[in-house]
């Protein structure tokens, strides 16, 4: 064999073997940005518009900016605040007042409730606002400030209005209560306790998930029971997921990130070793991010795999974490300011790991009825927080062909040790 061919042949095995070194590289972090509140104050609450462009965090001192950092406004206060997905409109509770702002926080209008602003919400469009006081007062106004409904009934903890706008629901202190956009009384169940604080709503208005204490529980937009689970140990921090609530992310304080699916059943387990404080998922459930206590961001793919994690400043603020649609960006807060994270390389195995429904109703599954899950657990591992931009190596199953890329490069590596000795 001649020393040109033997080149070749050596060239061509590195080529390979560099292929396939980089399609085992799956997904990296990079910072894009970084912002400071004015003063010492902290962000909290953070928020993607529809269309991924601008980001929005509440707080001692609000923030709204582009991605691309042409546009950013903030400095007044936005510890109860809302913003609308389409962007468009924040609203915010200051002592007595209900406040409406535009994207470029210009007021639009303020109206005065009988006592202190506990909660608001923002349709999806902006084309109504729900805003709560400490009396047990709910009102709701039109964008244009004209009044439109009102009703008194126990003090709520959170509230939320249907992507279909059609439907309010709230959290009270003595249960859920679902109104109309007039806030006329819809439903109210006062036997799921105290527990129910936080609300997610799926896109289509047929599912509502709420979560307090390690209990999470879900209902349709009539108020019938579909299921209660409580599947961590200790607290739920914080709950995410896709537009049809077919995969829900779950962060603990019992250090787990958890996976469940429309029934409640969950379907896989990362254990992180720490709290973990805000989680969020893409829409096609390809891509889950988490944030811990100390400051790590995690990035797992849609079988609960970690695929990469990154380090910031200080320890990341509870429900403080977002990831856009396509699972391309990531804006997290944490104790010292906003970060606008973009997500790199291949993050999405091909693997389905929560199927469609079969029929309507939901309430027909519960955690004991649901179709068995496709995929087993993943063992729960201590994960030791530690930055890196590169995928931990897989262990090899029947499900991924990610197994066979070690003894390819291994066999890639033979062929050129074999052609450079037989030359």
């Amino acid at each position: 064999m001649t020393a040109g061919f033997r080149i070749t042949y050596v060239l061509l095995g590195m080529f390979l073997l560099a292929c396939l070194v980089s399609t085992a590289a799956a997904a990296s972090l990079g910072i894009e940005w970084k912002e400071r509140p004015y003063n010492e104050a902290s962000f909290t609450g953070v928020k993607f518009s529809e269309n991924g462009t601008l980001v929005w965090a509440g707080g001692d001192q609000m923030i709204l900016k582009s991605w691309d950092s042409q546009n950013k406004w903030g400095g007044r206060a936005g510890t109860i605040a809302s913003m609308s997905d389409n962007g468009e409109y924040i609203v915010l509770g200051y002592n007595k007042d209900a406040i409406l702002i535009d994207n470029t926080m210009v007021d639009l209008w303020t109206r005065t409730m009988d006592g202190v602003v506990k909660a608001v919400a923002v349709s999806k469009t902006g084309n109504y606002v729900i805003t709560a006081d400490n009396k047990g007062n709910y009102n709701s106004w039109a964008t244009n400030g004209e009044f439109y409904g009102r009703t008194t009934d126990d003090i709520a903890k959170q509230i939320a209005v249907s992507p279909l706008d059609d439907f309010v629901v709230a959290t009270t202190e003595n249960g859920l209560r679902i109104y109309s956009p007039k806030m006329n009384p819809i439903w109210s169940d006062n036997t799921s306790g105290t527990l129910d604080t936080y609300i997610i709503i799926s896109s289509d208005g047929k599912t509502i998930l709420t979560f307090g204490g390690n209990r999470l529980s879900s209902h349709t937009s009539t108020g019938e029971t579909n299921w209660m689970v409580n599947p961590t140990k200790e607290a739920i921090i914080d709950m995410a997921c896709n537009r049809d609530c077919s995969a829900i992310i779950l962060g603990s304080q019992d250090g787990t990130i958890l996976a469940l699916d429309r029934y409640g059943t969950t379907r896989w387990t990362y254990k992180t070793g720490q709290w973990v404080n805000a989680v969020a998922i893409s829409e096609s459930a390809s891509v889950v991010a988490a944030g811990g206590l100390d400051g790590t961001v995690y990035l797992l793919d849609r079988t609960g795999n970690l695929l990469t994690q990154k380090k910031v400043d200080s320890n990341i603020r509870q429900r403080s974490l977002a990831i856009s649609r396509d699972g391309a960006r990531i804006a997290v807060a944490d104790q010292l300011s906003l970060y606008g994270i973009s997500v790199m390389g291949n993050t999405d195995p091909g693997m389905e790991t929560f199927t469609l429904p079969p029929l309507d109703p939901v309430k027909a599954y519960t955690q004991e009825t649901a179709t068995p899950a496709l995929t087993p657990v993943i063992p729960v591992t201590t994960v030791t927080a530690i930055e890196t931009t590169a995928q931990p190596t897989p262990a090899p199953t029947q499900e991924s062909p990610a197994g066979m890329i070690p003894v390819l490069g291994a066999l890639a590596a033979a062929g050129i040790v074999l052609v450079i000795r037989r030359g």
